[in-house]
């Protein structure tokens, strides 16, 4: 039987996992109850492990949000709330899955000022990059385009690059899973109009942005907010004109990708699509939100 390539990894994954049940077990006659605090640091420990491992092996040890019934007793939900609103490390994708794992204890949001807010928004952890957006991809793609019928050799290699490149993309879209969850989490927790959520969805739609993904379904959804924010009496002054500003750093931000690439009859055909905030979109949107 051939051996499995991933017995390796899930022994050492299962190690992490029994040593943070182990010490998050419930307190028993012989030993004093744990604090929240406690637990908390524990489970932390226990999921940056996690992220870290995850990270090296390039797979998720966990497809949803389901640590903390595993973590021992229930935690305060505004303890592991304050927690979430700050990083817990400097590794954008280890902070991701970390914050990630830890709304399943089910945490609240806690008060924030306008400012803090903006800030916590600020410390989102950003997307992986999309390989299809890679500067070099783009390139070599640009000049088999150019280059008319391909010789065999650079068609079996360029075939053998596409492929790694869709493998590659492929385990991007899954290791952004914490990061895209992460924004959910916030965003069920904000009303579904107003401010907040329209400040959230212009990060996350900087994110995809920035990382070369395709922004088109977060678009739409940050024109609908802006067009109820005219009639939305909840925003006040200052948050309109922040609102406006944040829009506006967006213009003209764009990444081209690949969206599809065969050979045919020996040549290169390819389609591409971009990321772009455009000038018009910015000012039909501010000009809905400062029509008020």
């Amino acid at each position: 039987m051939a051996p499995d390539p991933f017995d390796g990894y899930r022994r050492r994954l299962a190690v992490l996992v029994t040593a943070g049940l182990l010490v998050a077990a419930p307190a028993t006659a012989q030993s004093p109850p744990r604090s929240p605090a406690a637990i908390l640091a524990t489970a932390i420990k226990t999921l940056l492990d996690e992220a870290r491992l995850a990270k090296t092996e390039g797979q998720l040890p966990r497809l949803d949000a389901d640590y903390a019934p595993r973590a021992g007793p229930p935690l305060p939900p505004l303890i592991v709330g304050r927690q979430l609103i700050r990083r817990a490390d400097r590794d954008p994708f280890v902070d991701a899955y970390v914050r990630w794992q830890l709304t399943s204890f089910e945490p609240a949001l806690p008060e924030m000022t306008d400012r803090e807010f903006e800030r916590f928004l600020s410390e989102l952890p950003p997307m992986l990059e999309n390989p299809r957006a890679n500067g070099s991809l783009l390139g070599d793609v640009n000049a088999a385009l150019g280059a008319g019928a391909l010789p065999e050799s650079t068609q079996a290699a360029l075939r053998r690059r596409l492929d790694t490149m869709a493998a590659q993309a492929s385990r991007a879209r899954t290791m952004n899973r914490p990061a895209m969850n992460l924004y959910d989490w916030v965003a069920s927790q904000l009303p579904q109009t107003g401010a907040r959520a329209l400040q959230l969805q212009l990060a996350r739609l900087d994110a995809l942005v920035d990382a070369g993904w395709p922004s088109d379904a977060a678009k739409s959804r940050l024109e609908d907010l802006f067009n109820a924010s005219a009639r939305d009496r909840s925003f006040t002054a200052d948050q309109r004109r922040l609102g406006a500003s944040q829009a506006q750093r967006l213009a003209g931000r764009t990444r081209v990708f690949l969206t599809s690439a065969r050979i045919d009859q020996g040549a290169l055909v390819a389609q591409f699509n971009d990321t772009g905030v455009y000038d018009f979109d910015v000012k039909r949107w501010t000009r809905a939100l400062l029509r008020h």
